[in-house]
């Protein structure tokens, strides 16, 4: 693994820890950065308070919180963005937020491409991935704050 990009990884993933702190009070559950090749890839995992989860349980209020959710994350994301920007030298191009009320999960994703998808396990996964070989010239690392 390059030191270099695992030292950028894991300054990305304390800016990451920072952000989430000063924007809600709260340090996220766990902070996942993957850079490989030309793509960067930062998702903040949190969970939804206890008076959010009340207010989700009707429809009305779930997309509430849903909403809510996007537009804190869009509106205070910017200042993120520049930081991750500045460490790695590449700029940000996707940035979004997923809300499942059901498991009281928040997902905060960022990338370099023009468009970000995440997805979400229903649980716990039962056993490590399996190792996997990089293409010869592809350099990828990894930082995971699994709190």
């Amino acid at each position: 693994m390059d030191e270099h990009i695992s030292s950028i990884a894991r300054q990305i993933a304390g800016e990451a820890v920072a952000f989430e702190k000063g924007t809600t009070g709260r340090e996220p559950e766990s902070v996942i950065v993957a850079v490989c090749d030309k793509t960067l890839i930062v998702a903040l995992v949190s969970q939804l308070t206890p008076a959010e989860r009340a207010t989700a349980v009707s429809a009305i209020g779930a997309a509430q919180i849903q909403g809510y959710h996007r537009q804190l994350f869009a509106s205070a994301s910017e200042n993120l963005r520049r930081r991750i920007e500045r460490i790695a030298g590449v700029s940000v191009g996707a940035v979004t937020a997923r809300v499942d009320v059901g498991a009281g999960t928040i997902v905060e994703g960022l990338a370099t491409g023009s468009e970000l998808d995440l997805f979400m396990f229903a649980g716990s996964a039962r056993s490590p991935a399996p190792e996997t070989s990089q293409p010869a010239g592809v350099a990828c690392a990894g930082a995971f704050d699994c709190r």
